[in-house]
Order: C-alpha cells, then sequence, then structure tokens
C-alpha cells in the first residue's frame, strides 16, 4: 500500500502531545511571549507549531495539544490564516497550575583534601 493515498486526514480534528517547547520572549507578537513547540500528532506526524490560548508557565513536554485554525495577520483587507495548536481544555480538567521550580543551587567548589562523597 502507498503511503500517498486519497485518506481524508482531517487536521481539524488533530491532537497530539508536545515532546520540546521554547518560550520566545523577544520575538515580536501581538500577544507575547511567543511559545513554539514540536507536536507528536497522535495520526502520526511530528510539527514544529506556534501556541496559541495558552499561559508559556503551563507549557510542559507532554502536555496535550490540539490543532486549531488562527488568523495570523490582516493586510489590505485580506486576512491570512494558518495551523496552531493549543492546550486541551475538557470541562472534567480543570487548569492545574504548575509546580514552581526548585531555585538552581550553584556549584560548590570542592576544597582541598575533601573527598568527593
Amino acid at each position: 500500500p502507498s503511503p500517498f493515498d486519497a485518506t481524508a486526514h482531517p487536521t481539524a480534528a488533530s491532537e497530539g502531545t508536545i515532546v520540546t517547547f521554547t518560550v520566545d520572549r523577544l520575538a515580536y507578537s501581538p500577544s507575547p511571549p511567543v511559545v513554539f513547540a514540536v507536536v507528536d500528532f497522535d495520526a502520526g506526524g511530528r510539527l514544529p507549531i506556534e501556541l496559541t490560548d495558552v499561559d508559556a508557565d503551563e507549557v510542559g513536554i507532554g502536555l496535550r495539544v490540539e490543532a486549531t485554525f488562527r488568523r495570523l495577520s490582516t493586510a489590505d483587507g485580506i486576512h491570512n490564516y494558518f495551523w496552531k495548536a493549543r492546550p486541551i481544555r475538557r470541562p472534567e480538567q480543570p487548569r492545574q497550575p504548575r509546580p514552581p521550580r526548585p531555585p538552581e543551587q550553584p556549584e560548590q567548589p570542592e576544597q582541598p583534601g575533601q573527598e568527593n562523597r
């Protein structure tokens, strides 16, 4: 069987899992910061994609997302749309705050005469 067939694959119903992400606080955005993720979609495929409707502090590896079609810009009255991803929020699953990150501890230099334990 050919991998290229006429089978319909509705993108709007696509769900996936974030495998890595980055938060860009320097790039221009109407709603900063810009959050990009690499998503493994359940139906197959891996896609680098911008996230929308998300708090940057809530994003993490393993977060479930769904594809959504969003307006990117408008020029001369013409709207330009493209795919983004947003967290899946089901009514039975309220938003959970992300646990705080532990503070980073500076490495202590070894003292002469002490063994590393």
